[in-house]
């Protein structure tokens, strides 16, 4: 973590140097720069914020459950192999310190949980509506924890750990995930979708709903995701869009590139930044969108013929155009990159 934040740091200062630099030979410019600068430190302090915050939820929750007294659960010991009734509308909680967690839906009207500690205990409650596992060991030491838990398809899941990869699939619900250390994985979900880590990557294939994603210092990836909001973001890697519909999608990155490809609604909105890195769009030949495009140092093509509005400014590359009947609303900046707008590959 303090790494990242290092290096985060050292983006800034390359930002304030090129400020310095480039103040003396134009003040439009320089007031540019320092938009673009205050515009990236905006980006790093939301990025960084949410991921410490789900961090931080982990480990409160872990720490609420094991100190609260008289709870209300059983002492599984180091392992847990269990199969009974559970409802399509109930909820998995699962806490684990260091080790990964995978769940995955099934049609069964059944939950099978198989938990195993390498030191310590596991605390756990299981109703026919809530699954709670949680490890516990001696002055905090646990080794390494796998849960490994089937759930009927709809089921709410709910995943923290400190250090460990969180993988859900075919649940078809809704998924709330956080992890400190770890690559997150979740496939077939609905309705409300987060994952968040803050040292591995994020995948999502096949989502539908409100999609929130972010790492602070790896790739985010989502494929064939249709939302009604999308949210991706990384700080010092690439974000990459594939087959992705929404009206409302918004996508930065520090030090990574940013790829999209998927339709534009007429009625949506769009939006794409990165600091240090490229900017590609890839949408459909009859889009209906007006673009608003900015780089300082970078370059912008385009597949699309376009007209220029009055308010070009030919030193900054910022543009403004539109194609069909410039329905949507789509923006794309990149302070040192390139911004590409083209047509699908023929196959």
């Amino acid at each position: 973590m303090q790494k990242t934040i290092q290096q985060v740091a050292i983006l800034l200062c390359l930002a304030g140097t090129s400020l310095g630099a480039q103040s003396s030979r134009d003040r439009d410019r320089e007031r540019d720069i320092e938009k673009r600068a205050e515009q990236l430190g905006k980006t790093i302090e939301r990025t960084v914020e949410r991921s410490i915050d789900g961090a931080m939820r982990a480990v409160e929750v872990a720490l609420a459950q094991f100190e609260r007294q008289g709870y209300d659960s059983r002492q599984g010991g180091a392992r847990i192999d269990t199969t009974f009734t559970f409802s399509a509308d109930g909820t998995v909680d699962l806490t684990s310190f260091n080790g990964n967690i995978t769940v995955t839906g099934w049609t069964r009207g059944q939950a099978r949980v198989r938990a195993s500690s390498e030191r310590g205990t596991l605390r756990w409650r299981m109703t026919q509506s809530r699954i709670t596992v949680e490890a516990e060991g001696y002055r905090g030491r646990t080794g390494e924890t796998t849960y490994e838990v089937t759930v009927p398809e709809g089921v709410r899941v709910i995943l923290r750990s400190m250090t460990g990869d969180l993988s859900v699939r075919g649940v078809k619900g809704p998924v709330d995930l956080h992890t400190n250390n770890g690559d997150v994985t979740v496939s077939d979900a609905t309705d409300r979708v987060e994952m968040v880590t803050l040292s591995g990557d994020v995948t999502g294939l096949r989502l539908r709903g409100e999609v929130e994603a972010g790492s602070l210092n790896g790739t985010v990836t989502l494929t064939d995701v249709e939302g009604r909001t999308i949210r991706a973001e990384s700080t010092s890697s690439d974000v990459k869009l594939v087959n992705v519909r929404s009206r409302d999608i918004d996508v930065s990155s520090v030090s990574g590139e940013v790829d999209f490809s998927g339709p534009i609604d007429p009625q949506g909105r769009y939006s794409f930044q990165t600091h240090a890195g490229d900017v590609t769009l890839t949408i459909p030949a009859n889009s209906s969108a007006r673009f608003s495009l900015e780089t300082f140092s970078g370059e912008v093509d385009s597949d699309f013929p376009f007209t220029l509005q009055p308010n070009r400014d030919r030193r900054n590359q910022r543009l403004e155009f539109s194609i069909g009947g410039g329905e949507a609303r789509v923006t794309a900046e990149s302070f040192s990159g390139n911004i590409v707008i083209k047509r699908p590959e023929r196959r």
